[in-house]
């Protein structure tokens, strides 16, 4: 009997892509979702693990929730069951309820992995005849999250050699090995006794044998960011289907349709002709049903080049072709280190050399780059979770670097009348 399994993470629904024709990019990432749910439900499929971010805020809308509930409902109905574990996005304050648990709490089938030690044992699950055990290690944010995340997994691994079937371990986390831009944990620190690490948290396919079992991510469900494109045209976009029939996992790759994207670069007003030429060709030989992404980077001459592309740029928007003008790419934000999370490695070392925090960091860069697309629902949400953390901001009164005998004037007023007296 064949045991198969669905794995997923990083699907981000409730994404708003602010600049690029945003109601049918932001329709993209459900109709990724949907098109998902339908392929495992006409390969009978009972379980979904997915691997963090579900959504892309702790606190969705009441539309996305909504959205979310529908396009589970048939896989739900015909005893389907969704394992999940929080990831970075969907990670709120400690004491915050966030949508996973909401979806988990009243949706039947829905299971929300909780860091393992914080539950007394794992989910256990008997699916046609083999206990399958499954061990949560969701997104842990601040200085503390390594050291915290690596106690969790000594604590799985502990338990996981005494278990008996096939011991799954779903995480959000980043392995420096695989990718050492970004702090993360070592492929040494993993627990043992694993037949298969679920991760998520990198937006790009990777799958690797590591100790007693299979590691692997399975990126995003649809390009988040255009540093992915160059991993979808490999790799394509989707999930897997893992059977953990045999003694060691094999992981079958689903492909999804997604909208096609590509990247172009221009540095003088001279090589307009030359752009378009390309642009037309790749347009002319493209073969999808859905009209694509096209990204274009100027690098120089900016003022002249976008008023010689405008012509050209109203004609594709109105074949349907979504645009996005990238000035001073070296410059722009581009996805970061994690495959995700706002601020690049640049910014976020400046930002968290100045506040020495990086959960903190993070969140000024995310509040900036929100403020700079106006989303004032998204930003409040950000900005309401940076004044939350009052440790962190009575500590930074008190302790801020006095260089000069105004600057401590000013940090006297500042506590008195301005942050202190607003954060109580």
């Amino acid at each position: 009997m064949m045991v198969l399994i669905a794995h997923a993470a990083d699907i981000h629904l409730g994404k708003s892509f602010q600049r690029i024709a945003s109601e049918e990019r932001d329709r993209d990432i459900d109709e990724a979702f949907r098109q998902m749910l339908d392929f495992i439900i006409s390969e009978h499929l009972k379980i979904l693990i997915i691997s963090g971010d579900l959504f892309d805020r702790p606190r969705p809308s009441n539309f996305t929730l909504a959205s979310f509930k529908e396009s589970v409902k048939e896989f739900l109905s015909s005893g389907g069951r969704i394992i999940l574990v929080n990831g970075d996005h969907d990670t709120a304050a400690e004491s915050d309820i966030t949508a996973t648990d909401l979806v988990s709490r009243y949706l039947n089938g829905v299971y929300h992995l909780r860091h393992f030690v914080k539950r007394e044992h794992e989910l256990n699950i008997e699916e046609d005849g083999v206990k399958l055990n499954f061990f949560g290690l969701g997104a842990i944010r601040g200085p503390r999250g390594l050291k915290q995340g690596q106690e969790i997994m000594k604590r799985i691994n502990e338990i996981a050699r005494t278990e008996q079937g096939r011991n799954i371990m779903v995480s959000h986390i980043s392995i420096k090995e695989i990718f050492p831009i970004a702090e993360g944990h070592s492929l040494d620190s993993l627990p043992s006794n694993i037949d298969y690490y679920a991760l998520g948290h990198i937006h790009r396919r990777i799958i690797n044998n590591v100790k007693d079992g299979i590691l692997a991510y399975p990126g995003s469900l649809e390009i988040i960011s255009r540093d992915e494109i160059d991993d979808w045209k490999k790799k394509g976009k989707g999930f897997y289907i893992v059977d953990l029939s045999s003694r060691e996992p094999l992981v079958h790759q689903v492909n999804l349709d997604i909208r096609p994207q590509e990247k172009f670069g221009i540095s003088s007003e001279k090589e307009v002709q030359n752009l378009v030429a390309e642009v037309e060709k790749y347009l002319a030989q493209l073969y999808s049903d859905k009209m694509p992404v096209i990204h274009i980077e100027l690098s120089d001459e900016i003022d002249s080049i976008k008023k010689a592309l405008r012509p050209h740029v109203d004609r594709w928007q109105k074949q349907g072709v979504m645009t996005n003008l990238i000035l001073n790419p070296s410059k722009a934000e581009t996805s970061s280190i994690e495959y995700g999370t706002s601020g690049s490695m640049n910014e976020l070392k400046i930002v968290n050399a100045l506040v020495g925090d990086e959960h903190i960091a993070r969140l000024i860069i995310e509040l900036k780059n929100c403020l700079s697309m106006s989303d004032e629902q998204q930003c409040g949400e950000i900005a309401k979770e940076i004044t939350s953390k009052k440790e962190y901001w009575d500590k930074a009164l008190k302790e801020w670097p006095k260089s000069s005998a105004e600057s401590s004037t000013q940090k006297k007023n500042l506590s008195e009348a301005g942050l202190g007296k607003f954060m109580g």
